[in-house]
């Protein structure tokens, strides 16, 4: 999961030149994947980028783990992005 999201951040920060391959390097990695589950985790992370955007610490949204089990791994994949 941490190299699709290293290849999630090059494709936000890619050429339009540059896109398409990183599409392929996507696609090709998330091929065997569940689509469903995939399209939670994402959205999972999105949402943990908003709370963060909107001023709440990392600590504050790690302490909502107990209303949602997979926020602590996501979070641990967004304090490892860079």
């Amino acid at each position: 999961m941490e190299l699709l999201m290293q290849l999630l951040r090059e494709y936000s920060a890619a050429s339009a030149e540059d896109r398409p391959a990183l599409l392929e390097d996507i696609n090709a990695m998330t091929a065997g994947m569940d689509e469903g589950a995939l399209t939670e985790y994402i959205a999972l992370l999105m949402q943990i980028q908003s709370l963060l955007d909107s001023g709440m610490t990392e600590a504050e949204v790690q302490a909502l783990r107990c209303t949602c089990s997979l926020i602590t791994p996501a979070l641990v994949v967004y304090q490892n992005h860079d």
